[in-house]
């Protein structure tokens, strides 16, 4: 007789779990509710600023230079760079400036030093450096920012 017992004591425990999960859910959703009517927000408000702006890359080819460097020491780098930018109707543009887009990064890359480009600040800085003069050289800022997606120093 005593089994019967303690099925029953553990089915209350399981039984009081599920029911302070179910009001913890309503009560979030009520406060959910309550938070949209309070500040008129709309669900569709909420889902655009999801989706603000889309996010497009171009993937550049690998870039191979020469580091600066003490006359007795000789440093690479090979890198690949993808730019991100937001306006889908400068695709073609960016596409048709490859040339000029990879000669910017070039230059921009052979000015560097090897503590430059092992450091994160290096690093950081370099990109800021690119998206500046890429933004510059289009007289408008179409790139928000460059990926580092392959990188090796030597």
């Amino acid at each position: 007789m005593t089994e019967p017992t303690k099925n029953a004591k553990k089915k209350r425990p399981k039984l009081k779990i599920l029911i302070i999960i179910i009001l913890l859910i309503v009560i979030l959703l009520l406060g959910g509710f309550i938070y949209l009517q309070v500040t008129d927000t709309t669900i569709a408000d909420i889902m655009e600023s999801f989706n603000k702006e889309e996010q497009l890359t171009m993937s550049l080819d690998e870039f191979l230079v020469n580091l600066k460097s003490p006359a007795n020491m000789r440093n690479y780098l090979k890198v690949k760079i993808s730019l991100m930018y937001t306006d889908s109707s400068k695709t073609e543009m960016l596409t048709a400036n490859t040339s000029k887009i990879r000669d910017i990064i070039l230059d921009n890359l052979r000015g560097r030093g090897y503590e430059d480009v092992t450091t994160n600040e290096g690093i950081d800085t370099l990109k800021k450096d690119i998206i500046e003069d890429l933004n510059n050289s289009f007289e408008e800022p179409i790139i928000k920012e460059v990926y580092i997606t392959d990188i090796i120093v030597q």
